[in-house]
Parts: structure tokens; sequence; C-alpha cells
């Protein structure tokens, strides 16, 4: 699959993508967490409620019960992490006081998990010598990007994972200690780099960046 040159066929040799997507089998009580999350999106976005409740399920699968064993140095540590909304996902509470108390956000007009910001800020504050992301994307905190040509607030990349990232970094300097990020992307996301949608792409993840240098410079 190539969808980044135009007129690009795998009879023709290539090129092809330069990367794949990775697949995982989960096992233990994270594997319950993905279930839950498959159940809440279908039955709000599913078209008919055909799921069947877990006690049919007893003869073909294994009850939620903890697989780790403190002896056995080969396990994993697991937890999954989500971005999602009410809109998406069935069972969320409609009060604020009540998303507060599952440790969710209140949008406009909406219930809003984000976990995953979450994860990446308590991951980042607890680094102690680097950091290594990947990713397809790398944009947001446009709160904070130098906006005399452009309305911010027409763009929403609110999130705070490039403002923690560039804060860290300036932390560290004047504690004048060693400390490294390494954030990889391709040259452009997946797209033809000519399209508007692309081109816009780089242009928030540029801002981004400029962001980023200007604290680590001033600091």
């Amino acid at each position: 699959h190539q969808a980044n040159y135009k007129g690009a066929t795998i009879q023709k040799g290539g090129p092809r993508e330069p990367w794949h997507d990775i697949h995982c089998r989960l096992e233990g009580p994270a594997a319950w967490d993905v279930l839950h999350n498959f159940e809440q999106r279908w039955r709000k976005q599913g078209i008919t409620d055909v799921l069947l409740e877990l006690q049919e399920l007893d003869d073909i699968i294994i009850p939620p019960s903890s697989v780790m064993f403190p002896d056995d140095h080969e396990t994993w540590n697991v937890q999954v992490f989500r971005s999602i909304d009410g809109g998406a996902a069935f069972g969320f509470p409609d009060s604020p006081e009540e998303a507060v108390k599952s440790g969710l956000v209140s949008g406009k007009d909406n219930i809003i998990e984000r976990s995953i910001q979450d994860a990446y800020i308590h991951a980042i504050r607890r680094a102690n010598n680097f950091i290594y992301i990947e990713n397809q994307y790398f944009l947001g905190s446009s709160f904070s990007w130098n906006s005399a040509d452009i309305k911010v607030e027409n763009i929403g990349a609110l999130h705070v994972i490039p403002k923690e990232l560039s804060l860290k970094i300036a932390d560290k300097i004047a504690s004048r200690q060693r400390f490294t990020v390494y954030v990889v992307i391709p040259m452009w996301p997946e797209g033809y780099p000519e399209s508007a949608s692309v081109q816009a792409i780089l242009d928030w993840q540029k801002r981004t960046m400029e962001m980023m240098y200007t604290d680590i410079v001033q600091a």
C-alpha cells in the first residue's frame, strides 16, 4: 500500500510506506479492559445490540483473574489508555460531578476521557534521563504557538504534551542536568504531501516545534 506517491504500485516495485501497523495479544486484566472498551463503543455505535453477556461465555473464555506471579521475571505489566468521549462510548456519566469521580473531564456538552494524555504527562514528569516518542503526528499545545498569522482558537490542538516536554527540558537546564528528548516522526504523515490536509498538519507540527525550541532557547 502506498498512499504517499500518486501512481505508485507494488507491480512497479514500489515504493511502499516505510512503516507498518503492529498487532499484539493481551492477556490478563488488561485484556478485560479492551473488552470493556469494545462493549462501550458497540453499545453506542452498533446498529443492534447483539453482545453476549459474560455469563454466556463461561464455556469458551476464562473469567477475569490475575495472571501476575511475583517470581516470574518474564511477565510484563500492561496498562491500557484511550482518548474517547461520551459520543463514542456508552455508559459515561451525564453530570460533571459524576465525571470527576470517574476520572473524566467535562467538555462542551460532552464528557471526555483523556487517559492517554494523563499517562504521557505522568511519564514525562517522572523521567530522569531521556524520553523517546514515536508517532505519525506530533502537534499540540497550540495555546502557546506564535499565532500572529492564524487564529489558534480555530485549530483546537490543546493537549499539553509538547509543552510538558519543553518545560521538562527547561527544568533540567535550570538544574544543570543532562536530559534528552527524542521525537521520531515521518517526513510527512500518510497522504499526498501537497494535499491541503497534510500541508495543514505539517504547518501545525512546524509551529509546535518552534514553540518548543523557543522555550528551550530561552531556558
